[in-house]
């Protein structure tokens, strides 16, 4: 199994994105989308959701709130849907990942797609999976989506 750890903000959209959530902020940009499909299709990847957006996200479509509605419909134009989320906060984001991980029998292959470096990725030994993108240099683009499938064959 491959897993891509997914934040949103700076990955699936940009600074200078149109695009707008329900809740009025910063949407999601059908490109970035596009590219993270390449990397699901080149890999065979879940995704898992670790960004702030996770709040009101659930497996039950039932129970997601406007904006995780909107994130799903945006995914599955591109044939994508987020397998699960980590349990955290912003201040211990490399522990949930962590701790999402060991709940595996296996263990996956993985990565995280994510603009920024959280305080303990160093310590929970996030950085060698991280394909930092940047929230003013567009987001997600074809250079992180060979980084990304490049780390994800090799583990």
């Amino acid at each position: 199994m491959r897993v891509i750890f997914l934040d949103i903000d700076g990955v699936l959209n940009e600074a200078y994105s149109h695009s707008r959530a329900p809740n009025g902020c910063i949407g999601v940009d059908d490109d970035k989308v596009q590219r993270l499909r390449q990397i699901v299709d080149a890999t065979g990847a879940k995704i898992v959701l670790c960004s702030t957006w996770k709040s009101g996200w659930s497996r039950d479509p039932e129970l997601c709130d406007h904006d995780a509605e909107y994130l799903n419909k945006k995914l599955s134009r591109e044939h994508l849907r987020i397998l699960d989320k980590t349990q955290d906060q912003i201040i211990d984001r490399g522990a949930g990942i962590l701790r999402w991980l060991e709940k595996r029998s296996d263990k996956p292959a993985w990565i995280v797609l994510d603009d920024d470096i959280f305080k303990d990725y160093e310590e929970c030994g996030v950085m060698s999976h991280l394909v930092k993108t940047s929230f003013y240099k567009g987001g997600l683009q074809d250079e992180h989506v060979k980084r990304a499938i490049d780390l994800l064959m090799e583990g």
